[in-house]
């Protein structure tokens, strides 16, 4: 699972939501890239894009113009900041 963030006054912000008051769970779902292999996303950046067919969660709040990142939370964290110009 990916994340992407928000660039706020109080520091980076996941842009998604959780609905409803049941607990969430992340799924453990760790893959070890052997030197060479790379993962590739492809997403659009709209509140349906970053939450496709996730009953879960919204985005909130709306997607606006600023500083966001992508991120993979691997053993070693990845992340890829970018701007949104609305």
């Amino acid at each position: 699972m990916y994340q992407i963030e928000l660039l706020t006054e109080d520091g980076w912000q996941d842009v998604r939501g959780k609905t409803g008051d049941d607990d969430f769970e992340y799924i453990e779902m760790s893959t070890e890239n052997p030197p060479g292999k790379v993962f590739e996303w492809s997403l659009r950046l709209t509140e349906e894009g970053v939450v496709p067919d996730e009953k879960d969660f919204i985005v909130c709040p709306e997607l606006v113009s600023g500083r966001y990142r992508f991120v993979y939370p691997a053993l070693e964290q990845v992340a890829v900041a970018f701007d949104l110009q609305k």
